[in-house]
């Protein structure tokens, strides 16, 4: 159990602290290159952090191995969603930013036509799915390195 909440760190880490718009932009851009350099960035990030907690929990031997997994599975995740998002959404840009969503949360949106819950339902439901994606495979490599 311990490995897992090392990894859902990392991938808080990779998210929350490392992640920045810029890069969620490029993920999401229109041109091949600059889409891939995204995803290969992002996972790197994440398959850093994973190799670095994983590093740091106790008895783990094969934490450079977790960590390749976690950046392949991180990669197609995104990318999978990264594509949904840019044929419903447009390319290049984010649909909601993460403040724009904490400003909805706490009722303070600047933006209520843009922020309306009828407007952010399929959004809401690919960022649940991709979270959900991610929870199922930090669950299947913390089976496969403990």
């Amino acid at each position: 159990m311990y490995i897992f909440i090392f990894l859902l760190v990392a991938h808080i880490l990779g998210d929350v602290v490392f992640g920045s718009h810029k890069l969620a932009i490029l993920k999401r851009g229109s041109g091949c290159l600059s889409q891939a350099s995204g995803q290969m960035i992002h996972g790197l990030i994440h398959g850093f952090m994973a190799g670095v907690m994983l590093y740091l929990c106790p008895g783990i031997q094969d934490w450079l191995k977790g960590a390749l997994y976690l950046f392949c599975i991180h990669v197609l995740i995104d990318v999978i969603r990264s594509n949904i998002e840019k044929r419903l959404f447009g390319s290049g840009k984010v649909h909601v930013k993460r403040s724009e969503f904490i400003e909805w949360i706490r009722r303070k949106t600047k933006d209520p036509e843009k922020m309306n819950f009828n407007n952010l339902k399929i959004w809401l439901l690919i960022n649940i799915l991709d979270q959900v994606s991610h929870m199922i495979s930090l669950c299947i490599i913390t089976q496969f390195i403990s």
